[in-house]
């Protein structure tokens, strides 16, 4: 049937249920906009009354939810954060030499404005640029758990100060090897996507107020921190917009998906090639007469008794390896290596 009769007979049948006459007047009935809009939906969509009315679902609109962090964006940075503090608690803990515990608490997102009508200067505050882009990254360590990291590494047991005071020049060189070990596992965690970490400097809350623009939205990370017995804070807030840019990136390249390694072989490896040695480029197992040495006086001239042209060696832990000649790098003594002289020890059978 045309749409057009189909119509037609909807406002007839219509007019008719109403009362299109009433009395001897035969007066007309005037349809409004919404009993019009009935007929024709009626009429355009036949049979679907009922089940359209059925299944339309209403919600209150709160403008104050939009731009909220999605589920996705919640997991990516949990994920990616609970292996940074594991990473974090064993590399310090090495550091320290003590027990340290870093968790992930809480993921939160504000605008600047908010953010920094919260902030509160505490403790040890250090602003990173996270280049190539120089975005910055605003580190905060409490300083109910400063002062106890530095009783440690002076070696105190990390007991708190009596009454509260203000950091020194001092505390802030002693927390700068502790923000540096932070940076390295970040620095790490973000490697995948060509992201280096430098350290700016160290803020003061009105420096705070210009390092995110002010129509910026931020990401706060609050890590709980306990050492021995004490509890303490640190929290990381960066750009949301850097987050969700590397999401996208990771999105379209998986191969740039960050890798978690275990934590506990990742202290270990850190804890061993933080071991020291002690090296020297000279000259091994030389004797000279005790009377040359007794004789010796500024200006005098030693003879070692070998030839010019046999080269010195490189020296670490008492033992010969590489001959080397003495050079300058810069402004920096330094040694080039010429060949291995030490063969490795072979295993017992």
């Amino acid at each position: 049937m045309p749409r057009g009769i189909a119509v037609a007979r909807q406002v007839s049948e219509f007019m008719g249920r109403s009362g299109g006459t009433q009395g001897a007047g035969n007066v007309k009935k005037t349809l409004s906009q919404t009993e019009i809009d009935a007929i024709l939906g009626k009429a355009c969509a036949p049979g679907r009354e009922q089940s359209s009315a059925d299944q339309r679902v209403i919600q209150p609109c709160n403008f104050r939810s939009a731009g909220q962090m999605s589920e996705r964006y919640a997991r990516f940075i949990t994920n990616l954060f609970e292996a940074f503090a594991r990473n974090v608690s064993n590399s310090l803990g090495a550091y320290l030499r003590t027990r340290f515990e870093m968790v992930l608490v809480s993921v939160e997102q504000m605008p600047v404005r908010e953010f920094l009508g919260e902030f509160r200067e505490s403790g040890f505050v250090d602003v990173l640029s996270l280049q190539p882009d120089n975005t910055p990254v605003l580190m905060q360590v409490d300083s109910s758990l400063v002062f106890p990291i530095i009783d440690v590494l002076l070696g105190g047991f990390g007991t708190p100060p009596p009454r509260s005071r203000d950091m020194t020049e001092i505390d802030e060189e002693i927390m700068d090897g502790v923000a540096q070990i932070i940076c390295r596992q970040l620095e790490a965690t973000w490697q995948p996507m060509g992201i280096s970490i430098r350290s700016d400097d160290h803020k003061k809350t009105a420096q705070v107020q210009n390092v995110f623009p002010s129509n910026e939205k931020l990401t706060i990370l609050t890590f709980e921190i306990k050492l021995n017995e004490i509890l303490g804070a640190v929290t990381l807030t960066f750009p949301t917009s850097f987050a969700s840019a590397m999401l996208r990136e990771i999105s379209a390249d998986p191969r740039k998906k960050p890798r978690f390694r275990s934590g506990r072989r990742t202290g270990l490896r850190e804890r061993v090639l933080a071991c020291t040695f002690s090296g020297t480029v000279g000259i091994a197992n030389l004797r000279v007469p005790l009377r040359e040495l007794v004789a010796l006086r500024p200006g005098s001239v030693l003879d070692l008794r070998l030839p010019m042209k046999n080269p010195a060696a490189l020296i670490l832990g008492g033992r010969e390896y590489f001959e080397a000649a003495p050079v300058r790098s810069g402004e920096q003594r330094a040694a080039q290596l010429l060949r291995l002289t030490r063969q490795p020890t072979p295993s017992p059978k």
